[in-house]
């Protein structure tokens, strides 16, 4: 039966490995930095320059023997099939080329990110003006 909505919902989703296998940490790492909040490169491109979706997101789920991962996106009828049509040039391109490294810095932990060296800068003259403003 066919009715009018004011919403429509876009869901991919294929079959993964299962919780005991180690490559989950790399597959959650890629699914946060893919479309896992506001600076999430489908947040970004769906919802904030093309203004085609009120939720876009991607997950995932393990379970003993296998796991899930996805992509949803809620819009209004009207913009589904450009909605489907970016976030499909979005898995290519991801497929493609993988995240960008500042992708992936966003989503490092920020105790591990303030172990990493400064890039430009050397770590002697950025100590003295941190700890200096710690000071006051």
């Amino acid at each position: 039966m066919a009715r009018a909505s004011a919403q429509t919902h876009l869901v991919w989703g294929i079959r993964t490995f299962g919780h005991h296998d180690p490559r989950r940490y790399a597959l959650v790492l890629l699914s946060s930095a893919f479309g896992g909040g506001m600076s999430s490169r489908l947040f970004q491109r769906v919802r904030e320059e093309l203004g085609l979706a009120y939720t876009v997101y991607s997950y995932q789920s393990f379970y003993h023997d296998a796991g899930t991962v996805g992509v949803y996106v809620g819009t209004r009828p009207e913009s589904a099939d450009k909605a489907q049509a970016v976030v499909q040039e979005e898995l290519a391109r991801l497929a493609a080329h993988g995240l960008t490294e500042v992708e992936l810095w966003r989503r490092e932990r920020p105790a591990e990110r303030a172990n990493r060296p400064l890039h430009g800068v050397e770590q002697r003259s950025a100590a003295p003006a941190g700890g200096g403003s710690s000071l006051r």
